[in-house]
């Protein structure tokens, strides 16, 4: 029973996490070109693919 509850819910969830996710890949894009635009900043990588690109050395 608890394996179909879990897959109910996560039908459920599915549209509203892509929706969200594609909302803050908008958000970040955005955000990049900006800086990106200003030649006083440090150039971003213009994608960010994972959370390995914010990992610090």
């Amino acid at each position: 029973m608890g394996t179909k509850n879990t897959q109910i819910l996560k039908n459920a969830l599915t549209p509203q996490i892509k929706s969200t996710i594609e909302t803050i890949k908008t958000k970040t894009k955005k955000f990049i070109e900006k800086v990106n635009n200003n030649s006083d900043n440090i150039k971003l990588p213009s994608e960010i693919t994972s959370y390995e690109n914010f990992k610090s050395s």
